[in-house]
């Protein structure tokens, strides 16, 4: 259940191990250990999220082997996770976090799981694929091209122009 109070802002929910496994830097880090994997993950997201500062995000786990767990998510560099009940999946929670949340419009679910995807989308929340996470990443500047010191960028007019003003500078127009 998300608090009410915070729900009237931006919220995006990600399907924790779905996003794991679909981001290969992420799925690398199995090899080390699940726990190393989330904690990647939590990371990513702390990072990723400092564009989002008036939103909130939380991490949705299959649950740990206890009956006993408490539903309040357990916070993390500033991200809330969500560990489920043994017998509750990831999936089912949430999409029922969806379908409880006073304005599931606000609400962003990252995930790559259609019943996820469908489920929530039902309920009126957007849905984005796991690769959002890395979309969304600040996008490295493109270098400029040292042979003619052109920026990749330039549109075509602005790389004609230059051309004509170099090749008028080298006497041959």
């Amino acid at each position: 259940m998300l608090p009410s109070q915070e729900i009237m802002k931006k919220t995006f929910i990600i399907d924790g191990y779905n996003v794991i496994h679909k981001i290969p830097e992420l799925c690398a880090k199995l090899e080390e250990s699940l726990e190393s994997a989330r904690d990647a993950l939590v990371i990513e997201i702390q990072s990723w999220k400092r564009r989002y500062a008036d939103s909130k995000a939380y991490i949705v786990f299959d649950g740990k082997n206890e009956d006993i767990f408490d539903d309040l998510p357990t916070r993390i560099l500033g991200i809330d996770c969500v560990f489920t009940r043994s017998k509750e999946s990831a999936d089912d929670r949430i999409i029922s976090m969806v379908r409880n949340a006073e304005a599931p419009s606000l609400i962003t679910v990252i995930s790559d799981d259609n019943q996820v995807r469908n489920g929530c989308r039902m309920q009126g929340a957007q849905v984005q694929y796991s690769s959002f996470i890395s979309i969304n990443k600040k996008k490295p500047h493109r270098p400029v091209n040292r042979i003619n010191n052109i920026d990749n960028n330039m549109q075509e007019q602005e790389i004609t122009d230059y051309y004509k003003k170099h090749l008028i500078n080298k006497g041959i127009l």
